[in-house]
């Protein structure tokens, strides 16, 4: 009986078809990844695919295809593979050193820094898949919160929208001013812009997006209309009694709501959105320490609104919105090594293409 070929441990993990196949599988999985939203909560997957495509989806891993066990272990199996390769062709290459001249032992550098950048680059894959931690972190102004379960927190000093025009119809930045603090001692201060994060101690803060607190504003200003006398403007704080010029009349904001709404159940006044579609506060009027009126005045409904009984006509024209601005911390121990993979690679292509481009000698 013919022998059965001995199995080959190092020939497997050497070979161009296991590279090609793991290659491709990764990238099927990939595009899987790509075409499924990832790290969503479970109701968005029964929702968009149906309760059991996406209980399958969810109970898959689909749902979080990148940390799954089986596309880690298709990377450290790619990792194998190009380890291998590159240690099977090391010891040749350091053979044939002495024998080579210094423009020849660069150029044939070329290939061993490819395959020496592509397992950095995994081996970064894989401690970031691995070893990773990511939060959110919801901040108003003048909010501070720790970073990551760190001794860093991070305070919101001022989020501002800076505008290419006066009318302020084109954004051509969105900022946040932010301090750094480890205990009570500031440390740092920063600025973080879209697409430009925060970078601290291997710890990465991105702005996200941000939008008005439903509920609060830093000052609202209103248009006091006497009878007989010039319309003035002034503007009131939350819990602060304000004096209305010329008049025996305190004015104070007590409530502000971005989409004033009536809870039909409750009969109470709720903001229905987080939006500012229907901007809306109460006032309360005082002469000395009596209360002579209330009532809600609107933004975008100046006219006479039932139950108000403020005892002058008052107009709602504009206010300060307290923003309400999302960013993401992420803490990536495998980032240098992909740096240090992709310039390492870049070198290895030059020199690879330069050897390609070299006249053979005739």
């Amino acid at each position: 009986m013919p022998e059965k070929p001995k199995f080959d441990l190092k020939s497997r993990l050497t070979s161009v078809r296991l590279a090609i196949f793991l290659f491709t599988v990764i990238a099927l999985v990939s595009i899987l990844g790509t075409f499924i939203p990832q790290g969503k909560e479970p109701m968005e997957y029964f929702s968009a695919y149906g309760e059991r495509l996406g209980f399958w989806i969810l109970k898959s891993g689909l749902a979080n295809i990148y940390h799954s066990p089986v596309f880690i272990l298709l990377l450290f199996l790619l990792f194998l593979n190009l380890f291998s390769c590159l240690v099977t062709q090391l010891p040749n290459f350091l053979r044939k050193w002495e024998t080579l001249g210094s423009r020849d032992r660069l150029i044939k550098s070329g290939p061993l820094l490819t395959h020496a950048s592509m397992i950095l680059i995994l081996l970064g894959a894989l401690a970031g898949l691995v070893f990773s931690d990511s939060e959110d972190l919801n901040l108003q102004e003048g909010d501070a919160k720790p970073i990551l379960a760190s001794p860093f927190s991070l305070k919101l000093e001022k989020f501002r929208i800076n505008y290419y025009d006066r009318e302020e119809t084109q954004v051509s930045d969105f900022l946040c001013e932010v301090s750094l603090w480890q205990g009570p001692a500031r440390i740092e201060d920063a600025t973080i812009k879209v697409n430009h994060p925060l970078n601290h101690q291997g710890r990465r803060i991105y702005l996200v997006s941000y939008h008005e607190v439903p509920t609060l504003v830093r000052r609202a200003v209103v248009r006091i209309i006497p009878p007989g006398q010039e319309p003035g403007e002034m503007g009131l704080t939350f819990g602060r009694r304000e004096k209305v010029p010329g008049l025996n009349l305190d004015l104070e904001l007590k409530k502000y709501l971005a989409d004033f709404r009536v809870d039909l159940e409750t009969g109470e006044f709720v903001t229905a959105s987080m939006e500012p579609r229907n901007p809306a506060v109460y006032l309360t009027a005082y002469r000395g320490q009596e209360e002579i009126g209330k009532g809600w005045v609107f933004l975008k409904h100046p006219g006479p609104v039932p139950g108000n009984t403020l005892p002058l006509a008052i107009q709602f024209v504009g206010y300060e919105p307290v923003s309400l601005v999302n960013l993401y911390v992420k803490k990536d121990p495998g980032l240098p090594l992909i740096w240090a993979g992709f310039i390492l690679g870049t070198i290895g292509v030059c020199l690879v293409l330069f050897r390609l481009g070299r006249k053979p000698k005739v």
